[in-house]
């Protein structure tokens, strides 16, 4: 697995969770507005919406904590794994028929793209779940 396949199917997963969460509160709202309609005959009906929790379906805790699990393979594999390039300097003094070559611009170039920092899309998924977590927070303790 790669790590862009790895970032992918995360990003999928949070969506779909998000996206069956959405549609448990546009249901319990359609559920409230059909209470009022049937209190013509049973005289009563509640106040507010019996609105789900996080955890009320597990495909949502599912898909969730499979996009968490996803983002953190794919943060594992972005991670360049190559060895550090050492310098030969401890073996003693060099002579004319040794082979040490300089380094070229493209090996520069390569070090400092193992050090590159995460994508956008990385960042917006981050950002989303923070997001999610807030608009949680404030459910609860509403």
């Amino acid at each position: 697995m790669t790590a862009k396949l790895a970032f992918t199917l995360s990003a999928i997963f949070f969506l779909a969770s998000g996206f069956l969460y959405t549609l448990e509160r546009i249901l319990a709202y359609y559920i409230w507005i059909g209470q009022m309609q049937a209190a013509s005959i049973t005289g009563q009906f509640p106040t507010l919406p019996e609105l789900p929790s996080l955890f009320t379906n597990g495909f949502v805790t599912f898909f969730l904590a499979a996009s968490v699990f996803l983002l953190i393979v794919g943060l594992i594999l972005s991670t360049d794994k190559q060895p550090l390039i050492q310098s030969d300097e401890s073996s003693g003094p060099k002579h004319a028929g040794d082979s040490a070559l300089p380094l070229t611009p493209g090996q520069v170039a390569g070090e400092q793209t193992a050090n590159k920092q995460p994508g956008y899309l990385l960042y917006a998924i981050i950002a989303f779940l923070a997001l999610f977590i807030l608009v949680g927070i404030l459910n609860f303790v509403r």
